[in-house]
């Protein structure tokens, strides 16, 4: 049971900002209720009247339209009631998912790599969702309220009319009880169950999709489709297992009250036959004992479903908890305005692996500043990504620092920091969107939008390519830019980072997809862009090389050497690297 109510702690944050909301249905309801076991009493009043032989048509008409008001104000409460719960399940939906969006938003690269996208993508949609986690936090609560004040108010009625057929009524729920405590961890277990075959068929999906093209191009397609074929059976036996197991909980719970109105007719007939009962005490008796057996049903769903919810809250928490690896100080600075100089002091930085921790960065010096390019060159998992990451605070450096105007980057304000830098990666990342949503990004600037993405389409040479869309800048680029070519990818994300006009630009390898001629003419574009720019770039070509102020050369993880671009050529393991006979 620990777990169900750390199920309800979890959710009472959610329900503060509704409190108003909720406090309505906790008065409204039991208003509701009262309507409703009211009519069994004037029903009692027909009924004895029937048997003394006093039943007039007067007297009929007066009790049948108390019955028909008090049902009309129940149906119209309870529909307002059950409108109010459906549309804040939504809401709750809607909150559970910003709030887990954003903690994940500040985690590190880290979390991605122990947490599959297809998986996080289930928890994000499913476990939250308006039928499962998102129903409980309102609906299931509230309909178990509403239950358990109409089997209160029902039960008053019901001792008040005959104390006996009461506690003959209430033998089944001692069952009731009983079977819940045998079933709830074959329940939950069952629920974990299901939850994670789903994600299991999302990650899969996840994986399948990205990488369509090479399955197809290995002809790998009847293989993808039986492996997919033995996840979703998987899916679905979990499913038809947990299905079976809520089916017959509930079948369960609504029978058990069916033994209770069983009893009542069995002992309710015999004490009418011995006079010792009325026929309107019994009819109403019977009454109140179907009017039970829904909200019987309410609470066992409040149960199964609680328990179902405990497994979506347990998934949501892994993630919540997930510590992260990027700290905001508790009092950052304003990221400073001029020129700036960025130093790397004493860097390292090392991943686990099955023989302990495998250095990637080892005692990294060097230092760039405002106005200069600096590239890093050197094989492949050398390290030159990693410490383009480093910048923008995506990871941290597990020994050393990194100093911005000699105060260490993390003592920055972390928004401010990532907004002043434009970043390209290695693999452009485009959005399902158009051109200009890419580009933009989600900022506005004003009366100067326009401006601001002609200069940066003509800086990353794409203004001419754009005459040839027939829609411009409102092509839509397709999932992950598919309707793109890889040059053309590249130039749009450039032109994103330019945009904004950062302070520090940082580009890794973006141009390996463009000619010589097209790289040529970017690099001397951005230099007018912004000659005061800090700009840091990772490239495997020599030209661009020759055209840095400095160049960083990395070896395992360790500077090999520093030189200025026009000398590189000069050195011999620049020339092994990048001078070949092709070159």
């Amino acid at each position: 049971m620990s777990s169900f109510f750390d199920t309800l702690r979890w959710l009472a944050p959610f329900w503060r900002p509704f409190r108003w909301r909720l406090i309505f249905m906790v008065v409204l309801t039991p208003v509701a209720v009262l309507f409703n076991v009211w009519s069994p009493l004037f029903i009692k009043r027909i009924f004895d009247a029937l048997q003394a032989g006093s039943l007039n048509t007067a007297f009929l008409a007066q009790q049948v339209g108390i019955i028909l008001a008090l049902g009309v104000g129940y149906f119209l409460l309870n529909m307002a009631l059950q409108s109010l719960r459906g549309l804040t399940n939504f809401d709750f939906e809607n909150a559970f998912r910003l709030r887990l969006v954003g903690v994940i938003l500040q985690l590190g690269r880290g979390f991605f790599y122990r947490f599959r996208t297809g998986d996080v993508t289930t928890r994000l949609i499913d476990d939250i969702s308006e039928k499962k986690l998102g129903w409980f936090a309102c609906s299931g609560v509230f309909r178990f309220y509403q239950a358990l004040v109409t089997v209160l108010a029902s039960l008053v009625f019901m001792v008040r009319l005959n104390l006996t057929l009461t506690l003959v009524s209430l033998v089944p729920l001692i069952f009731v009880v009983a079977y819940y405590i045998i079933s709830s961890e074959r329940t939950v277990s069952y629920s974990r169950s299901s939850q994670e075959s789903i994600s299991e068929v999302n990650a899969y999906l996840t994986a399948t999709l990205d990488g369509i093209r090479v399955l197809k191009a290995y002809g790998q397609e009847e293989q993808a489709i039986g492996s997919f074929n033995q996840v979703v059976n998987t899916r679905i036996e979990k499913e038809l297992a947990l299905t079976k197991v809520s089916a017959f909980l509930e079948i369960a719970y609504s029978r058990f009250s069916e033994l209770g109105m069983l009893s009542v007719f069995l002992v309710g007939g015999w004490l009418v036959i011995q006079g010792q009962l009325s026929l309107g005490t019994l009819v109403a008796f019977n009454t109140y004992i179907f009017m039970l057996i829904w909200p019987m049903v309410d609470v066992g769903q409040f149960f199964i479903k609680g328990r179902q919810a405990s497994v979506s809250v347990e998934r949501v928490r892994e993630l919540e908890d997930y510590p992260p690896e990027i700290i905001q100080s508790s009092d950052p600075l304003s990221f400073p305005t001029g020129s700036l100089t960025l130093r790397f002091a004493g860097v390292h930085y090392g991943f686990a692996d099955t023989h302990g921790l495998k250095s990637a960065l080892k005692d990294v010096n060097f230092e760039v500043s405002s106005g200069q390019t600096t590239a890093l060159a050197g094989e492949i998992g050398s390290g030159k990504s990693l410490l383009l990451d480093m910048v923008p605070r995506m990871i941290e450096p597990q020994q050393g620092l990194i100093y911005l105007n000699d105060r260490p980057l993390g003592d920055y304000d972390l928004h401010a920091l990532r907004q002043h830098i434009g970043f390209v990666s290695q693999t452009p990342s485009l959005f399902s969107a158009s051109l200009r949503e890419n580009i933009l990004f989600g900022q506005d600037f004003g009366s100067e939008t326009t401006s601001r993405l002609e200069e940066a389409l003509a800086t990353a040479q794409f203004s001419e390519e754009l005459l040839r869309f027939d829609e411009g800048l409102d092509t839509l680029v397709g999932q992950r830019g598919v309707r793109l070519s890889g040059g053309q990818r590249q130039r749009i994300a450039i032109a994103r980072a330019l945009i904004a006009r950062p302070s520090i630009l940082i580009l890794d390898d973006c141009t390996s997809a463009l000619d010589a001629e097209t790289e040529a003419k970017f690099w001397v574009a951005l230099h007018r862009f912004n000659p005061h720019m800090l700009v840091l770039l990772v490239t495997h070509r020599l030209h661009t090389l020759q055209q840095s102020q400095q160049v960083v050369l990395l070896e395992a993880g360790q500077i090999l050497m520093r030189a200025q671009g026009n000398e590189v050529v000069h050195h011999e393991r620049f020339r092994a690297l990048y001078m070949n006979p092709q070159t």
